[in-house]
């Protein structure tokens, strides 16, 4: 029933007025409804040459010459949008179709473990024939275990094992048997745990024995405590990167060139090393990687890093790592660079070490530079920062330069120097100690027999900034009674010779007083301030200031 015509509106603003504003809105509103349903009621039983006049204009307000027009039209637009929609809906299926395509799934009912098999070796070793047969070369792992119980030999090329990240896609082994054997090009592991269940391993549980340019990235390397030899193992090919791992009771030993390390942690605390070096490797770059060396208390273990170039020379190594001694634990050195190595750089961080840091064994062109050494040897006593020695045939040339020893703690009851040239070097070395902040000094007396100089050192010691002063030799000389002066030669030629005010000489343990007459080079001639009226053996000491 219509509801036309309205009441007049009034001139008030009262709360009446607005009540019988609204009411008169939705009567209007109600008025046109009825009347749209009675006029489409109408068109509907009885057509009229209006409704196509009403056609001509779209839902965008443009009117059209007659509604065939807007038909055409709102299919062209229409057209438009499937055209659209085709071009989204082909791209989202190049990239469904490309994972299918490429990717080969461990769940398939063709590749999975079937019921009369024991583990998932057989299912793996399916999904890299179906790799061959196909073209495929991504292969996906669900996140569960994989038991693999024996090896693996890979020789298809640019193979890719996905999974699906963490510790949540496990290949395991626990019967010290290799699991892969990679012999291919560009063989990449990725989001994926390898891991041994097993103590005193002889085998890697993956090994590379003619792999060119495989990648390591993000795999979750894991042993137990025991383990030795879990990780990774370069024996053969080139160019391997490995990047983000960790490795648990797990490391890396290279016996190639071209090896890249990069930002990994390397927890080894229960194996040989962290990373080792051997065979003639070369041209190895490990960069912004965090280890901590084997425990003491493992007898296997050798340090952090261990270069070993006795069964062949390594060369072209930087190493740029952290350090971390166990707060609780007592660990091995940090990084030992053996026999027959050269063009070594090494930029280290230290951090709670209870060992020597860094040890140089008759190595040639070693550069440590810019080096942290902070809270060190607070628990080892007499361990030392830096080590330069000569065992073999190779004499040692070590240039360290921009370090920071100064946190380096004291050791209660024994005072290591931060620096140490040991005395078992017997052939000309040059060493080079330079611009670094010190905090014990550098020892250029043999560690265990202080009397003993380095024999012929050439050592370089400027612009180093410090607390202490630098020494160089001690010994013993016999004084006759009714002495008043006697020349003191030093025990061995001191190879670097400083300025006449440079350095001091002076008595241990004694208080005979006593005058520098003349200062020299590899002697001093000294007068007793009173003469002797017995015998005696005084000790000496000299000592470079800086």
């Amino acid at each position: 029933m219509p509801r036309w015509p309205y009441g007049p509106l009034g001139s008030g603003l009262f709360r009446d007025d607005r009540k019988y504003l609204n009411k008169m809105l939705e009567y209007i509103g109600l008025d046109a409804k009825e009347q749209k349903e009675r006029v489409d009621n109408l068109i509907k039983n009885t057509p009229q040459p209006s409704e196509v006049v009403d056609m001509r204009l779209d839902e965008e307000g443009v009117e059209h010459a007659n509604a065939r027009d807007r038909l055409i039209s709102d299919k062209a637009k229409l057209q438009v949008q499937i055209d659209d929609a085709n071009v989204l809906l082909t791209e989202k299926a190049k990239d469904i179709e490309t994972l299918f395509d490429l990717g080969i799934f461990m769940e398939d009912k063709e590749i999975k473990k079937l019921n009369v098999e024991t583990d998932d070796t057989l299912s793996i070793a399916r999904a890299i024939q179906k790799a061959t047969e196909t073209g495929k070369r991504n292969i996906y792992f669900s996140s569960r275990k994989y038991t693999v119980s024996s090896k693996i030999t890979i020789t298809v090329d640019d193979l890719h094992f996905i999974g699906t990240g963490g510790n949540f896609t496990k290949l395991e082994n626990s019967n010290d048997t290799t699991m892969f054997d990679i012999q291919s090009f560009g063989v990449h592991f990725r989001d994926i745990a390898i891991t041994v269940t097993d103590i005193n391993r002889t085998n890697y549980p993956i090994v590379l024995t003619g792999a060119s340019r495989p990648v390591f990235e993000s795999v979750y390397f894991s042993g137990v405590d025991g383990s030795y030899r879990s990780g990774l193992h370069f024996n053969g090919g080139s160019m391997g990167t490995v990047e983000k791992c960790y490795f648990n009771h797990s490391c890396i030993r290279v016996d190639t060139w071209d090896v890249k390390i990069n930002k990994c942690y390397i927890w080894a605390m229960s194996c040989e090393y962290g990373i080792g070096v051997y065979n003639a490797a070369g041209n190895l770059k490990v960069t912004d990687t965090d280890i901590v060396p084997p425990l003491k208390t493992f007898s296997k273990g050798k340090s952090g890093i261990w270069v070993d170039g006795e069964s062949g020379a390594c060369y072209n190594i930087h190493l740029e790592v952290y350090l971390d001694g166990n707060p609780t634990l007592s660990t091995r050195e940090g990084i030992i660079i053996n026999k027959n190595a050269g063009n070594v750089t090494i930029l280290v961080k230290a951090n709670r070490m209870d060992s020597d840091v860094v040890i140089i064994d008759s190595a040639i062109g070693v550069d440590v530079y810019s080096g942290k050494f902070h809270n060190n040897n607070d628990k080892g006593i007499g361990a030392r920062e830096i080590v330069v020695k000569q065992t073999g045939n190779q004499v040692p040339h070590v240039r360290i330069h921009d370090c920071d020893f100064i946190m380096t703690r004291d050791i209660v009851g024994t005072k290591a120097p931060c620096i140490e040239i040991d005395a078992s070097v017997t052939d000309q070395q040059y060493i080079e100690i330079v611009d670094n902040r010190i905090k014990q000094p550098p020892s250029l007396n043999g560690y265990t027999d202080p009397e003993i100089l380095c024999n012929s050192a050439i050592v370089n010691l400027k612009g180093n900034k410090g607390t202490s002063s630098l020494y160089f030799a001690k010994g013993s000389v016999s004084v006759a009674s009714g002495a008043s002066s006697i020349t003191v030669a030093f025990p061995k030629s001191m190879a670097y010779e400083p300025l006449l005010s440079d350095y001091t000489f002076q008595w241990e343990g004694t208080a005979v007083p006593f005058r520098i007459q003349k200062n020299g080079r590899s002697n001093v001639f000294v007068s007793f301030t009173n003469v002797l009226t017995t015998a005696a053996i005084l000790h000496y000491k000299v000592e470079l200031s800086r």
